[in-house]
């Protein structure tokens, strides 16, 4: 296995293929039934033979016309190439890492917008009820400031009732334009997750070998559960949260012009502020949030070895060392 860079998992997946297409037989040893031994059938030996028959005609045919010492310089050569090659590709791993992550982030983007699918019609729908109720709450300080200068300092009795009506009407509206956004866009966000979580659990069934090695057990139950939560929640903040957001500072930037300009230019300086410190907290949290999701990897794997093994830890009275080791392995110093 060493040899040819392959896990546990992935030669016990091709000795199952190869026992199903009837190439081999698993027998049990006479002594003890919990060890196989692999035993080459009649179609078995067949192909095995097929196999070295061709290698070896393609081992006369690369040395046709070849001196010993032309054949000793080429595996030579060859061996050389062979270590060029790993090592360049160790460095490309290494170096390039950023650079693939930066070059697949559109990629995955569009891949995710694959699963929205019937969803599409509310997460158009929530932007633009967001947007609507962002117009009434920048409408309602307005109205309050015509209520307090023609009504209540020119004591207008008939001009406060005309504008506390349509104070009262603005907000039920901007109550119900909120109500509908966030209905639409929970509607959205939770069909999303689920057709992504259903995309990705098809995707599954669909592993080679190889990613079978690479995503264990507990890594596809966090990328299945807490990952798509996570993304979940994202997609909602982003319809709602990340619309939100910048039509509030526009309108609100626009009614503080028409108020006092001069008042305005204070709040259009803090907002480069704002945004340095916005930007401070993204970069101290980002590792913190990659320290957690690499953790309940680790959190699944444990878990679910001890609810398989729960009797055999029981038996042998092992709670104080699962606990201690659950404790020592889970322990992040954020």
């Amino acid at each position: 296995m060493k040899r040819f860079c392959l896990t546990r998992s992935t030669v016990a997946g091709i000795l199952q293929k190869m026992e199903q297409n009837g190439y081999i037989e698993m027998q049990s040893y006479p002594g003890d039934a919990r060890l196989k031994k692999i035993v080459l059938t009649e179609k078995g030996d067949e192909a095995s033979d097929l196999v070295k028959e061709q290698i070896r005609r393609m081992e006369r045919l690369l040395v046709k016309d070849m001196t010993a010492d032309d054949i000793d310089c080429l595996f030579q050569l060859t061996q050389k190439i062979r270590e060029n090659l790993i090592e360049d590709l160790e460095c490309s791993i290494k170096n390039k890492c950023y650079e693939k992550k930066i070059i697949r982030r559109p990629i995955m983007i569009k891949k995710l917008m694959k699963s929205i699918r019937e969803y599409k019609k509310d997460s158009l729908l929530s932007p633009a009820m967001v947007t609507l109720e962002v117009i009434m709450e920048v409408i309602i300080p307005m109205l309050m400031a015509r209520l307090i200068d023609y009504g209540i300092q020119a004591q207008n009795l008939g001009y406060i009732w005309k504008m506390g009506i349509l104070l009262a009407v603005t907000a039920m509206i901007s109550l119900m334009f909120g109500v509908l956004s966030g209905k639409f866009a929970a509607r959205a966000s939770a069909g999303f997750a689920k057709n992504l979580r259903k995309d990705m659990y098809y995707n599954v069934q669909n592993f080679s070998f190889s990613n079978i090695d690479k995503f264990s057990t507990a890594s596809i139950v966090t990328r299945l559960t807490t990952d798509v939560t996570n993304v979940q929640n994202a997609y909602q903040m982003i319809i709602r949260m990340a619309v939100r957001a910048p039509i509030m500072l526009v309108f609100s930037m626009f009614m503080a012009f028409q108020v006092n300009s001069e008042m305005a230019v204070i709040f259009l300086a803090a907002a480069p502020i704002l945004g340095i410190g916005l930007y401070l907290i993204m970069t101290h949290a980002h590792p913190v949030f990659e320290k957690v999701f690499k953790t309940y990897d680790k959190l699944n794997n444990v878990v679910q070895e001890n609810l398989h093994g729960i009797r055999v830890v029981k038996s042998y009275v092992r709670e104080d060392h699962e606990i201690e080791k659950f404790e020592k392995n889970f322990h992040i110093d954020l």
